[in-house]
């Protein structure tokens, strides 16, 4: 693994259990509202964990490609005004911040959540699994359910 790599899993491992036990308290429909907002951000300018702000201009290697073709046409900050023009700029602490809050929302789903080697579970926070995709204590609990 890299060190970017363990740097960014790393972090990670640190944030989104804090970012769950912030979560604890609020409803379904409010951790969904985080959980889209992530989503939204992630999707926009994702790129910028692996590249940075400044080398990503906010999309991905397609559309570096078509930025290339703007040459001069950046603003100081070193982002192209053609390509990023009305939207929103945010940078790689803010894109890590709405993954860690992604995935402390995805925890509190039944089976809880894994990402890059790493297992989160709200109902479980304990429970630390390196096989397959769904929480070991969800799924006994679920299985026990089956058999009452």
């Amino acid at each position: 693994m890299s060190g970017y790599s363990t740097a960014l899993t790393e972090t990670l491992a640190l944030v989104v259990p804090l970012w769950i036990d912030q979560f604890r308290g609020l409803s379904p429909q409010e951790r969904q509202e985080i959980a889209g907002r992530a989503g939204q951000v992630i999707g926009a300018q994702g790129d910028t964990l692996m590249f940075g702000s400044s080398r990503s201009f906010g999309h991905g290697a397609k559309e570096m490609a078509a930025h290339r073709e703007h040459g001069d046409g950046r603003d100081p900050g070193g982002k192209c005004r053609v390509c990023t023009a009305g939207q929103p700029s945010y940078s790689a602490g803010e894109v890590l911040g709405e993954l860690a809050r992604g995935l402390a929302c995805g925890a509190f789903q039944p089976g809880g959540i894994r990402f890059a080697g790493l297992s989160w579970c709200a109902a479980h926070p304990r429970q630390r699994w390196t096989d397959g995709v769904i929480c070991p204590a969800c799924l006994s609990e679920e299985q026990e359910a089956a058999r009452a």
